[in-house]
């Protein structure tokens, strides 16, 4: 066989050659572009990530108007909302209305079986609850906080540091509570009188804020 004809077939063969690959690196970008995974090669399409509490905190509604117009008339206290989680409206507002009031003095809730008879009958009579303790515990905190989550009872908790528990102490007044102490707690000696009352209660936790309204407030319009 001459040289012309070695030649035509190495020619023949290398183009073959560099066809198959051609095919093969088009098969493999073909498969890479159908599994790949969003987002991954092209960041700069990619959504914005959301948070658990950025989405819980865009299902809730305003403040009312009707609720804004109403604070700078009312009592505030320096108490403090134990969660932000316990929000019922937008800016970490907690809002209660028409609530019985119970204000526990010189302790702290420590343990959730402390306080289960008091929710268990405010959730039974369908009645919001001001739960007012110096301090509570971890483990009573995210129990409290999950059952408000759960919309198993509509709660306020407000907790109140300082020594003196003057704020406390203010809130009973305003609310016509009687103090009860741990012991009232554990042993569930809880009269009915011992049991306050406001139409209104805004409680925030981070800046620390209470007011209170104690006669009936502006009608809330339904915006449902």
């Amino acid at each position: 066989m001459g040289t012309t004809a070695w030649g035509f077939w190495l020619i023949i063969g290398v183009g073959l050659v560099l066809l198959v690959v051609a095919a093969l690196v088009d098969r493999r970008d073909r498969i890479r572009k159908t599994h790949a995974r969003p987002g991954v090669d092209d960041t700069q399409d990619a959504p914005e990530y959301v948070l658990e509490d950025e989405l819980a905190a865009g299902r809730l509604p305003p403040l009312p108007t009707a609720v804004i117009a109403q604070e700078n008339d009312a009592p505030h206290l320096a108490l403090r909302l134990l969660d932000s989680r316990l929000a019922t409206y937008t800016g970490g507002n907690s809002v209660v209305y028409d609530a019985a009031v119970l204000v526990l003095t010189h302790a702290a809730i420590s343990d959730i079986r402390e306080v289960i008879r008091v929710l268990q009958r405010a959730a039974a009579a369908h009645t919001p609850l001001i739960l007012a303790a110096s301090t509570v515990s971890t483990a009573v905190h995210e129990t409290l906080v999950a059952n408000h989550l759960a919309g198993k009872l509509t709660l306020q908790v407000l907790c109140d540091g300082s020594e003196e528990e003057t704020e406390l102490a203010a809130l009973a007044a305003l609310s016509n509570a009687i103090p009860i102490t741990r012991e009232d707690l554990i042993a569930d000696a809880l009269p009915p009188e011992v049991y306050g009352h406001l139409a209104l209660s805004v409680a925030t936790a981070d800046p620390p804020r209470v007011w209170v309204v104690r006669a009936n407030p502006t009608p809330i319009p339904n915006t449902d």
